[in-house]
């Protein structure tokens, strides 16, 4: 650009074409809040969901051992072993 062309502007020259840019921003930041509201609404309802079942499961696992049940172990509680569940144990070898 040289001296002697007439700058361009970012904004729009026509009274249309602002309106319509500004009905676009507008759209934009209106529909940003509503996606930003629901999801904080839908964590915000599964933070809660997960409390209750966590309290459930903890009433739970506290009447067990009022009862002086030992607890089942569950998947969460287990570890995952290479060694088939039908293979025998091998010790190591000692000195």
């Amino acid at each position: 650009m040289n001296a002697t062309e007439p700058r361009r502007r970012w904004w729009p020259r026509s009274v249309r074409a602002g309106a319509a840019l500004a009905a676009a921003s507008t759209a934009a930041v209106i529909l940003v809040g509503i996606g930003w509201w629901v999801h904080h609404d839908v964590y915000r309802q599964s933070t809660q969901i997960a409390e209750e079942q966590a309290q459930v499961q903890l009433g739970s696992l506290c009447e067990q051992l009022r009862q002086g049940v030992i607890p089942v172990s569950t998947s969460a509680c287990r570890t995952r072993s290479s060694r088939p569940a039908d293979a025998p144990l091998s010790l190591p070898a000692g000195p």
